[in-house]
């Protein structure tokens, strides 16, 4: 039997679409390594992740505030959200789709897809991203065939027309990069949250209301939006006010010693929308 990082071995040369970040060459698996023809080598961690960032990760998130992230999202946080996700790939007709988690933090939301998908009769290729080695190191843990690398959005590992769909989801993007790794006709699923998102946590500490605006303007001059789902669920979070208040960035500095002040319950509101 293999082990998990033989797994991910053999996934990455069955997929064959990594290139090298720094000088866009093919990449190849070199024993536990990837190796470009210029020679840059990546080596495999322990659990099977890679580092495409130079030897380094972003750490803007602590180990904390991931744990306490994967946590509340096993609980079903974003489950709305990402069944309207599934929902999306399956209407697509592709029963293999190739996709990307531009952004996937630690992995729990590529995790869920995957048995989502699965009910659906649908064999994905799933891969995450995302800048912090924190968050990729938690995704490794993860039994699934599913491949985790550290790498920048704005110079993604990825040979061009590699993906069916690209899953950007609360996080910044780059669509010259996404257009760029999207087959012909591949879609970019962008979730950005309404103003209702996680608004019982504003109110409580007295933030402003919240704008999605700019973030909608900038992706609709780089992608035709192609259809635009509303997604309204409440979350119960009560007993695990420490969780949300440590997960949430908008309140970072503003909660030290407030966790009972976390309402019982919040509002996960946001967009899904397809583009093009």
């Amino acid at each position: 039997m293999l082990s998990k990082v033989e797994r991910r071995i053999e996934s990455i040369k069955e997929l064959g679409i990594l290139e090298c970040p720094r000088c866009k060459g093919k990449i190849s698996v070199d024993g536990r390594s990837l190796k470009c023809q210029s020679g840059h080598t990546y080596d495999f961690s322990k659990k099977g992740t890679v580092n495409f960032v130079l030897g380094y990760g972003g750490e803007n998130y602590s180990r904390e505030m991931l744990e306490a992230r994967r946590k509340l999202m096993r609980m079903g946080l974003f489950s709305g959200i990402l069944d309207s996700i599934a929902d999306a790939v399956a209407n697509s007709g592709i029963a293999e789709p190739v996709i990307l988690d531009a952004g996937c933090g630690e992995g729990t939301g590529l995790e869920y897809l995957d048995e989502k998908l699965k009910e659906k009769g649908i064999e994905a290729r799933l891969i995450g991203i995302d800048i912090s080695s924190g968050g990729i190191t938690i995704a490794g843990r993860t039994e699934k065939d599913i491949l985790f690398f550290v790498a920048d959005l704005g110079s993604l590992p990825f040979e061009d027309h590699s993906f069916d769909f690209v899953i950007n989801m609360f996080t910044p993007a780059s669509y010259r990069e996404f257009r760029r790794v999207l087959r012909k006709s591949g879609k970019v699923l962008k979730v950005v949250p309404e103003r209702e998102h996680l608004i019982e946590l504003r109110e409580v500490f007295g933030l402003r209301e919240y704008s999605n605006a700019e973030i909608v303007a900038h992706m609709e001059e780089n992608m035709s939006v192609v259809s635009r789902e509303r997604i309204s669920t409440t979350f119960d979070a009560e007993g695990h006010g420490e969780e949300l208040l440590l997960m949430t960035p908008m309140l970072w500095g503003k909660t030290e010693g407030k966790s009972a002040e976390a309402p019982k319950s919040v509002t996960v509101s946001a967009s899904l929308f397809v583009l093009e």
